[in-house]
């Protein structure tokens, strides 16, 4: 058994993709399942926050339009790179002056103020959902295990050649 380093992950990738582009998919592949084990759960948690009354429609519907709620669990997702890998939660489709900052102030420990939509001059008082960190830490040991397993297959396919 070949055993493989997290820290040895770049130089394992400029080899991998200097031998066989289709070992570099498969490697990147295998991290991007991993990493959905994190993604999933944070869209899951994502999913449980609740609504507030205003998000509803005129009969107490939920709205149609994708809301924020939507928007940060479609923005959630692995990015495989070749320094890297992270799971990541943009602001793309999110809009606003404090857009880009959004998703690390949800996940944060301190409420914030912001501006409240449809009304000019007045602010409101956000709780942060806590749905990115701490639902990501509990998994990092099923993540880890997946991502050494993908990088170790790789580098046996690697040694055999």
């Amino acid at each position: 058994m070949i055993e493989v380093d997290a820290t040895d992950y770049a130089d394992l990738r400029k080899r991998l993709r200097a031998f066989s582009r289709d070992l570099d998919k498969e490697l990147t592949r295998g991290l991007t399942e991993a990493g959905a084990i994190g993604v999933d759960a944070v869209k899951a948690k994502i999913g449980m926050v609740a609504l507030h009354p205003s998000a509803r429609g005129r009969h107490g519907t939920a709205r149609r339009t994708r809301g924020l709620r939507q928007q940060m669990a479609a923005n959630t997702r692995t990015q495989v790179r070749k320094k890297d890998v992270r799971i990541v939660q943009g602001a793309k489709g999110i809009s606003g002056k404090n857009a880009k900052g959004l998703p690390r102030r949800l996940d944060g420990d301190q409420p914030f103020t912001h501006p409240a939509f449809g009304r000019p001059g007045s602010e409101v008082t956000q709780r942060p959902w806590g749905h990115f960190t701490r639902t990501i830490i509990p998994r990092e040991p099923a993540m880890t295990e997946r991502v050494l397993a993908a990088m170790e297959r790789a580098a046996e396919h690697l040694a055999s050649e």
